[in-house]
């Protein structure tokens, strides 16, 4: 991107829905989920890649950046919910150590 921090936010609804992309909590685009071509898929068996990109071609690459806090949620976030979580300052749920990107830190239960 800039060099910028950024909130970076994607949601679907279901296993034939459609991916929606979000930057700083406007929507910027929109592109199928496509687990309605291998219907032996289930949302919940999708493998989730944090950092890099796995496309079918065999073909990967890497998040240049920072990653500082990473969200799942089970339900779909309105537009509005979205634009009011990029506006939150809710902590961090992984304490870093030492802030170093490659140790992770302690989970917190509450």
């Amino acid at each position: 991107m800039d060099g910028k921090w950024h909130h970076v936010a994607v949601t679907t609804e279901g296993k034939n829905g459609t991916l929606q992309y979000y930057v700083d909590g406007e929507p910027i685009g929109k592109s199928p989920l496509g687990l309605n071509e291998k219907p032996e898929k289930d949302i919940k068996d999708v493998r989730l890649n944090l950092g890099q990109d796995r496309r079918c071609n065999g073909e990967f690459g890497h998040f240049k950046g920072l990653i500082n806090e990473f969200t799942i949620y089970t339900r779909l976030l309105s537009d509005a919910k979205v634009l009011q979580s990029t506006n939150s300052d809710r902590g961090l749920a992984i304490e870093s150590i030492h802030k170093l990107p490659s140790i992770w830190g302690n989970l917190k239960f509450q």
